[in-house]
């Protein structure tokens, strides 16, 4: 019996790193991030490529609608692929604290 109790125990604390990367914008977990390598792989990506141009913008400067439209742009200019945009993205907005609605 206590067994059990310490394989729950192991699976829940296994788990909250997953649950912690997940979107705090309200979009779910399905269109964040699912693991933290990804966000912490999406911070290096961010910032290996956009500081070579500019100063590197706090994620919190925006909403992710307005890094959606930032990053159509961006990818072009740093000549950035799919996947890595994708890492970036998922950082950025998993990581902002604005919102879409905090826009209007």
């Amino acid at each position: 019996m206590n067994r059990k109790i310490l394989s729950v125990l192991v699976l829940i604390l296994a788990a909250m790193p997953i649950a912690c990367a997940t979107a705090k914008n309200g979009s779910g977990l399905s269109s964040s991030p699912e693991h933290l390598s990804d966000l912490q792989l999406g911070k290096k990506y961010y910032t290996e490529n956009c500081q070579a141009c500019h100063r590197l913008h706090d994620p919190s400067e925006f909403s992710p609608s307005d890094w959606s439209r930032i990053m159509v742009k961006m990818q072009k200019k740093a000549q950035i692929d799919d996947a890595t945009k994708d890492l970036i993205m998922g950082y950025l907005t998993t990581t902002t604290t604005k919102t879409d609605a905090s826009n209007n």
